[in-house]
């Protein structure tokens, strides 16, 4: 009899297993987005090359900065992209007045 309800409770648990670890790896994903973002901002700032300090902080992230601020966007695994989710993260830091 434990056999049969273990037959018919495994899958669910698979599915739901499976889904916790798939938004894991999003909010993952989204940490280093921002993370990203945060070193472009900084870079800028300094006067240094924004992309370049997104590369190092997450190379998979795509890099568009304008005036002062940073954006990050990451595109998520195939098997992830199919429920239509983007990453996006965006970050600014603006100039101290002297």
């Amino acid at each position: 009899m434990v056999t049969a309800e273990l037959a018919l409770t495994l899958p669910a648990v698979i599915a739901v297993l499976a889904l916790v670890l798939g938004l894991a790896a999003v909010g993952v994903r989204q940490v280093r987005a921002v993370g990203a973002a945060n070193a472009a901002a900084r870079a800028q700032l300094a006067g240094e090359d924004p992309y370049a300090a997104a590369a190092r902080a997450y190379s998979a992230a795509q890099i568009s900065v304008s005036g002062e601020c940073a954006q990050a966007s990451v595109s998520l695994p195939p098997i992830l992209n199919m429920l239509g989710w983007t990453i996006r993260a965006s970050a600014c830091a603006p100039r101290e007045q002297p």
